[in-house]
């Protein structure tokens, strides 16, 4: 073999390596992000009746940081809504009864964190719940009934 031919396979081989190196750290990390989510509606859904937020600090801090997570979902859902960049009827079909449920759940903890963090503190989460209260989108049946004969 030629030392031409064995430094182009050198160079492929570490190229290879780098992006599975690469590959593997992105998974790594989406899976993180997807366990802070499945965390956050696990706990959201556990807290019943609304919680305080001295319960929510007990859950202690991982679980802490999944609701911020989600809290800043709503949030950034709840400015998309408000730019009109995603419809509120959208919103209200995907996740909206998710998100009154988070809402009505988490309240009096996001009010703990607006008293040390100031009163802006998830402002477009707390807007979401009240324009999906405001304007309910009449579902009657769920998804899975209404569009059980949809075809691709």
């Amino acid at each position: 073999m030629t030392p031409e031919l064995a430094l182009i396979f050198q160079i492929i081989s570490t190229i290879t390596v780098v992006i599975g190196f690469g590959f593997a750290t992105y998974q790594t990390l989406n899976i993180r992000r997807q366990r802070r989510a499945e965390v956050a509606l696990t706990l959201i859904n556990n807290l019943w009746p609304p919680a305080t937020a001295e319960q929510v600090d007990a859950l202690g801090p991982e679980a802490e940081q999944a609701l911020l997570v989600a809290c800043i979902t709503y949030e950034h859902l709840g400015y998309l809504v408000y730019q009109r960049i995603i419809p509120l009827r959208t919103v209200d079909e995907v996740v909206g009864g998710t998100a009154r449920l988070a809402w009505q759940r988490l309240r009096k903890w996001v009010e703990r964190v607006r008293e040390e963090s100031g009163p802006s503190s998830f402002e477009w989460f707390q807007w979401l719940y009240e324009q999906l209260e405001a304007h309910p989108v009449s579902k009657g049946a769920g998804a899975h009934v209404v569009h059980r004969d949809w075809r691709p």
